[in-house]
């Protein structure tokens, strides 16, 4: 008697659909905006001119690749170095 309502119970469960998480999508554009206003290294500036105005960074990354690409990162963001200059400046979620 117990396998047929343990068959039951299994059979009622599978009928009962799908279960799953609900998707939140938010744009890019539009994640952490709190930020935004957050002074950084702007495109076109060297090492040692956001060393003086950012300070030291707290990890470097050397320079990989042709060209060589290199990285150093702060608490808000990440900033991108090729050939020892800013090509951009990534947010931090």
């Amino acid at each position: 008697m117990r396998i047929p309502t343990l068959l039951a119970a299994v059979m009622a469960l599978g009928c009962a659909g799908p279960l799953g998480a609900e998707d939140i999508k938010i744009p890019v554009g539009q994640q952490a905006k709190d930020k935004w206003v957050i002074d950084r290294p702007i495109k076109g500036m060297n090492q040692e001119q956001v060393k003086a105005l950012f300070g030291q960074p707290q990890e470097t990354r050397p320079a990989v690749g042709e060209p060589p690409i290199s990285s150093w990162t702060y608490p808000d963001y990440v900033v991108y170095f090729e050939s020892g200059h800013v090509i951009h400046t990534v947010l931090k979620r």
